[in-house]
């Protein structure tokens, strides 16, 4: 027969179990945490794009003359067109602009472009205001 001897050192099995178990609970809490890290990364650069294609569809109507700023997709020319895609490699970002005129030299001019995050459709939009020169 063994003899126990008191100060022995050392895990039982059941201390060790219980350690798993709690890093194991652990390690799947990280694990959805990074996975929810990596949807909202990937939506902030979708959004961050979307963002830079919209102001840069407003800069490019601001440097045209008064007289061409004017709504796009155009529905007399282009019935039914609701939104315009951008050229590659962007053209998974569609695009419409409206054009108000407020006066004899004013125009307000939104911007919206559209996306898909996941299965949702996205959509950032730009007001301006642009006046004769």
């Amino acid at each position: 027969m063994r003899k126990y001897v008191s100060n022995e050192r050392g895990l039982t099995l059941s201390e060790v179990l219980v350690a798993i178990t709690i890093l194991g609970v652990a390690v799947v809490g990280l694990m959805g945490m990074f996975s929810t890290a990596q949807i909202t990364y990937l939506g902030a650069g979708k959004e961050t794009k979307a963002l830079n294609l919209a102001q840069q569809k407003v800069e490019e109507l601001r440097s045209k003359a008064w007289s061409e700023i004017k709504t796009e997709p155009d529905q007399i020319t282009q019935p039914g067109i609701e939104f315009i895609a951008f050229p590659n490699p962007n053209q998974a970002y569609k695009y419409k602009v409206k054009v108000t005129q407020e006066g004899a030299d004013l125009k307000t001019v939104v911007v919206t472009v559209r996306y898909l995050l996941g299965d949702t459709e996205k959509k950032i939009d730009i007001t301006t205001k642009v006046s004769a020169r």
